[in-house]
């Protein structure tokens, strides 16, 4: 009678087939989180950039000095911040309160009137970045545009996802085949 010293393959093939199907669940989970990260970090810059802009409004007044946008444009008044890569176009009132406001860090844009407008529900995913500017209004047909280049990512990601599951059941039927076809030998 022979003795069995190693693996089979479809055996190694089954366990790679697991290991596989397990790290694509975890690396969603961690890409989720990631992503969940980025736009509260976003959500944070964009709350400093309203605080700092009525701050800055104030403290220019009392220098007898008025104007009416805050931006990261060239040309206008902007803000001393951390992150350079957030664009922002902020318009004040006569009163330097805010009227209102669009943010985007090339990622996520955001726009409103009041603090409380930013929140991640407001926050729209996509590359806005090019076309930012103080003059520029997110319309309907831009978010159309990201979100069907996001399914297209969606549906690739599902594709690959569809082809592991595939082989993980394919591998799993007939593993009691092959084990058996390996142990008459």
């Amino acid at each position: 009678m022979r003795t069995k010293n190693g693996f089979t393959l479809m055996e190694l093939l089954l366990v790679m087939a697991i290991l596989a199907l397990f790290f694509l669940v975890a690396s969603f989970i961690f890409l989720n989180y990631y992503q969940k990260a980025k736009k509260s970090s976003f959500i944070t810059d964009s709350r400093v950039i309203y605080r700092e802009s009525n701050k800055i409004y104030s403290s220019e007044y009392m220098d007898g000095k008025e104007f009416n946008v805050i931006s990261s444009d060239e040309g206008e008044k902007h803000l001393d911040i951390d992150n350079p890569n957030i664009k922002y176009c902020i318009n004040l009132d006569e009163k330097g309160k805010v009227d209102d406001f669009k943010m985007t860090n090339g990622e996520y844009y955001l726009q409103g009137k009041v603090i409380d407008d930013i929140s991640i529900e407001n926050v729209v995913f996509g590359n806005f970045d090019a076309k930012f500017s103080c003059d520029y209004v997110l319309s309907n047909e831009d978010i159309l545009e990201e979100t069907i280049l996001l399914i297209k990512i969606d549906s690739t990601v599902m594709k690959i996802i569809k082809a592991l599951v595939c082989l993980f059941i394919g591998l799993l039927i007939l593993f009691p085949f092959i084990k058996n076809k390996n142990e008459r030998i």
